[in-house]
């Protein structure tokens, strides 16, 4: 009787060996699938990173191109300036030039009257 409960102890023994073979090949299993999605995980998260850096290089980019536009245009109203400033001066000299040919016109009539004059 004694071998009988040996032989179901024995039995029992190899049934919870199997029971815990089995679950800690599924236990194996849950690790090996959470370690595939934590590997996605961080690949995922180099492509968002990759993305991020990207649309940062990308605004850089844009502010710096803003800024160069800013001082174009901050030189173009400059350059627009002076150009009003010389064509100030520009119609103020032929103001003066106008001023000048009159008079001279003017001296000029007055000598040739002053030259018929002489003349008669």
């Amino acid at each position: 009787e004694a071998g009988r409960g040996f032989a179901v102890v024995a039995a029992e023994v190899k049934q919870l060996a199997a029971q815990v073979s089995a679950a800690t090949k599924t236990i194996s299993s849950e690790i090996h699938g959470v370690q595939s999605v934590s590997a996605d995980v961080v690949s995922s998260l180099k492509a968002i990173q990759g993305s991020v850096n990207g649309i940062s290089n990308s605004i850089s980019e844009v502010a710096a191109a803003v800024q160069q536009q800013s001082s174009a245009t901050s030189e173009i109203s400059a350059t627009m300036q002076m150009a009003s400033g010389s064509v100030t001066a520009i119609d103020r000299g032929i103001g003066e030039m106008a001023g000048a040919m009159s008079s001279a016109a003017n001296s000029t009539e007055l000598v040739r009257g002053n030259m018929q004059m002489l003349v008669k």
